[in-house]
Formats: structure tokens, sequence, C-alpha cells
């Protein structure tokens, strides 16, 4: 593998000097886990008397060729040690490790042009370019728990786990499995060519876009139970927003766009209000949802809650001590800012490991789920689903209620 300061730290940028009256400095912008900027600053000899002399008690700069030439092989060196030393964001300090403790951004980066097997085409690492810049965004957003300096050697199926779940969240389901394709690629590059680790954590998962069909299961009722025990064991707000999903038959992701302003806590006919900026309709439509959810809901509003507060929101992030490098979101019924969906996708998962639910079971199907409890329970049309999800056509519904069993009715003739 190359190392070059654009992989070992591309969490840093470019050295440069800093002037202060007469004092001068070599500084850096880096970035730390929580993907904060933050200066990096050091003088080294550049205000030492050879450069610096005493005037009526003030200092004044002598010898300014010289200080330039020294701040600049400073520089120098500084870009040469980056490309050799890590420099940790938390230490503040320049370390010497193994490759596996560099960022896993950089071996992505590095394997564009670097591969054991074949030489790519230009098309080729065009496309991984992009699929690099998708995991870079991710690492960098301040909507995710990780940082770009995390290491390979931390780097576990949690991490994919996380990153999987938002890119099934955002794109389809064919893009989820390209993206996929391509990590697992790289990383058995790293276990097999480079021989810096022994597992490729993305080994667990599978390709889902060939089994669409068996993805986002309905679950029956008692399956649904158990799942919302052991999500109010695990999240509240996890167990909230379950509910709601299976009784508004909203999409996860439409849910966590709702206000404070959208609920209806005082005139007493239990409605969300999901506007046009929520959902894929030009008009504002209603669902109505249990007095004892809504109840819950409401035990739970903050006292400062304003009318453009998110659903299920954080006011921050806190640090994770399981992981390093790692924060989770402190949450409130809600808050001003909006919570991801890959957060709750990863809970999902959680308790579906818990509850050794097999593989189909997502929690998009929690949807799926309460649209068959109308169909086989209570005998909805479609015409009447329709009316309360507002889809336009039967082919999407029946995509979604492909599971379900009408009742079947005797044959009214009588001949």
């Amino acid at each position: 593998m190359k190392n070059d300061a654009k992989n070992l730290n591309s969490h840093v940028e470019k050295p440069f000097i800093v002037k202060d009256k007469t004092k001068w400095y070599i500084q850096f912008w880096y970035k730390d886990s929580e993907n904060k900027r933050k200066p990096y600053k050091k003088a080294f000899e550049l205000n030492s008397k050879d450069y610096l002399k005493k005037v009526k008690g003030q200092d004044e700069e002598i010898n300014k060729t010289d200080r330039k030439v020294m701040a600049q092989a400073y520089i120098d060196g500084l870009n040469e040690k980056l490309k050799t030393h890590f420099f940790n964001p938390e230490t503040r300090k320049f370390e010497l490790t193994d490759e596996s403790d560099l960022p896993l951004i950089s071996f992505f980066d590095d394997y564009i042009d670097n591969n054991s097997k074949y030489e790519k085409g230009e098309g080729t690492k065009k496309t991984y370019r992009a699929y690099n810049n998708v995991l870079r965004d991710y690492l960098e957003s301040k909507d995710t728990p990780y940082s770009i300096a995390l290491s390979l050697k931390n780097t576990d199926h949690h991490f994919f786990q996380d990153f999987l779940t938002y890119i099934e969240s955002e794109n389809t389901l064919a893009y989820r499995d390209n993206l996929l394709m391509y990590a697992r690629a790289v990383l058995n590059h790293c276990k097999d060519f480079l021989e810096i680790i022994s597992v490729n954590p993305t080994k667990k998962f599978d390709y889902i876009n060939k089994y669409e069909s068996e993805s986002n299961k309905a679950m029956s009722i008692d399956q649904l139970k158990a799942l919302l025990i052991a999500a109010k064991e695990l999240d509240f707000h996890f167990y909230l927003l379950l509910k709601l999903v299976f009784y508004t038959l909203r999409r996860p992701d439409e849910l966590l766009k709702l206000r404070f302003e959208n609920f209806d806590f005082e005139k007493k006919e239990n409605q969300i209000s999901f506007t046009d900026k929520i959902i894929k309709t030009n008009k504002t439509q209603y669902s109505t949802i249990p007095t004892e959810l809504l109840n819950e809901i409401k035990s739970t509003i903050p006292a400062n809650a304003k009318p453009d507060y998110f659903f299920l929101g954080n006011i921050g992030k806190v640090k994770d001590g399981s992981i390093k490098g790692k924060v989770a979101y402190s949450k409130l019924t809600f808050a001003p800012e909006k919570t991801p969906y890959h957060h709750f996708g990863t809970k999902f998962l959680t308790v579906k490991n818990r509850l050794n639910l097999p593989d189909g079971y997502t929690l998009y199907g929690i949807k799926h789920s309460g649209i068959d409890y109308l169909i086989e329970e209570h005998n909805w049309t479609n015409q009447e689903i329709r009316a309360y999800t507002g889809h336009t056509n039967d082919k999407m519904l029946e995509r979604y209620a492909r599971n379900a069993r009408r009742p079947v009715k005797p044959h009214p003739a009588s001949i």
C-alpha cells in the first residue's frame, strides 16, 4: 500500500504559516472523532532569538529571509511526517502505526490504483471514486456516529451494518448491493493480498436485491407484540416509531420528518398531519392513531418543545465508550435536530437478532404488517387502504400486501 498524506491522514489539511504580530507558527486543521474542525499549531524554533530581538521591551523581527526558509523547511518536514505517521486526533500526537491502524477510507482510496489482480479502466475507476465519496461523506456527516479517522482495525460488521442500513434508506437495493460488492472486494484485498486483517467485516452481509420479494416481510401479530416488548426495553423512542409505522402505515423515514406542529394534542381527534413536504403527494393527508399511543407520546413531550422540533429528534451527540471514535444521539420525543433513519435501522437489527427473527424482516416491513392486519383481521378493501395511505394505484399496494390473505366469502349464487 502506498503511504501518503492523503491516504494516511485524510482528516488533516495542508500545513501553512500563521503569523501573530511578530510570532510565527506552523499550523494545520484537522477533524476530531466528532468531525469537528480544530487547529494544530506549533512554533518549533521560529520564535527563537535567531529571529526575534528585544527593542525597548518589544519583540522585533530579524533575519526574515532565513526565518521564511526555516518555516518552509518545517512545513516540508511536517508533510513528510504526515506520509509515514498517523496524526491521532484524540491525543494530538503523531504515531508510527501498523497498517491496520490507518483510516478505513485510505484503503478504499488506495484500492483504485493498487490492485494485485488486474488494471482497472477509467470508467471503473470513476465508479469506484464515486463509491469512495459516498463512504467519505457518511464518515464525515454530522448525522452519523463515526468519523473520517475510523481505522481499519476498528471497523467491524457493526459499522457496515450501520452503513448499509443508511445506504438502503437513501438508495435502491441494487445500488446498495453494488456498493457492498465493491466494499467486499476492497476488504478482501486487505485480507488476502495485504494480509493486514484476518476477517472481512462484510462477510456476514447478503446481496438482497435479487431476494426483494423475500424482503420486508409482514409479521404476525404475535411476532409484532414480541418485537414491541423488546423494542421498549431497548429504546422507548424506537418503540414509539414502530407503533407509529404500524398504525399510520407510513414509512419510518417519513415519520422522522414529522414535527411537533403535525401532532394534534389539543383537538382530541388523535390526528397526525402529513404535508406534501413529508409524503409524496400534492396534498396533506391525515392519520388517526389510538388514544393510548397519543398519550404515550404526549406524556414524554419536553417542556420546551417548539412547533418546528422533529419527532424523535435529538439535541446532539454523546460519546459512546464501547467503540473508539463512535458517538450516540441524545434523543427526545421532540427535539431541534432530526435523527437519521439509519439510527433506528440499527436498533431494529439489534432487536431482530435478540428475537432470532429469520431473514426478510425489516423496519420497513412493519408497514406491510399493518396493511396485512387490516386486510386479514378487518377485511379492509384496497380502496379503503388507498384512501388511508394515499397510494394512487393497486400495484404498489399489492407489493406491500403481497402475503396478506383476504377472508374467503361463500359464493352468493344458489342454483
